[in-house]
C-alpha cells in the first residue's frame, strides 16, 4: 500500500527531511512571479507584457491555494508587494535560442515535479 495511509505516516530522517526542505525551497524560487528565479525564466520567455500576465494569474493561484494551507498568504503578499516589478536584462532584443528554450522548459516541468500545494499539515 502506498504510504502515507489509513492512519500511516512517513517518518523521515534528518537528511531526508533536509531534501524535502532543498525541493521546497526549489519550488518556492521556481514560482513563475517576479523577482524570483521562476519569474526572470518567464520574462525571457514572454516578455515584459506576457511575464506581467503571468504574475497576475500567479496570484490569483496563490489566493485560491491559501484557502488549502494558509502559508500561501505570506507567500501571496511577497508576490503582490515586491513581484509585480521586473529587472531588465542587460540585452533585451537577443531571441532566446532553441536550447535556452529547451531550458526554460526543463524548469518549469522541475517546478511541476516539486510544487506541492500543502507542503505542511500540522498533525495534533
Amino acid at each position: 500500500r502506498l504510504l502515507p495511509a489509513g492512519g500511516a505516516d512517513v517518518f523521515l530522517l534528518q537528511i531526508a527531511f533536509a531534501g524535502w526542505a532543498g525541493l521546497l525551497v526549489t519550488a518556492l524560487n521556481l514560482i513563475p512571479a517576479g523577482q524570483l528565479d521562476g519569474g526572470h525564466i518567464m520574462y525571457g520567455l514572454l516578455g515584459r507584457r506576457g511575464a506581467r500576465i503571468v504574475t497576475w494569474i500567479v496570484i490569483a493561484a496563490l489566493a485560491a491555494l491559501s484557502l488549502k494551507w494558509t502559508g500561501w498568504l505570506l507567500w501571496l503578499a511577497l508576490v503582490v508587494v515586491f513581484g509585480r516589478q521586473q529587472d531588465m536584462p542587460l540585452d533585451d532584443l537577443t531571441e532566446l535560442t532553441v536550447g535556452q528554450r529547451v531550458f526554460a522548459a526543463a524548469m518549469f516541468l522541475v517546478f511541476a515535479l516539486v510544487f506541492v500545494p500543502v507542503p505542511m499539515v500540522a498533525v495534533p
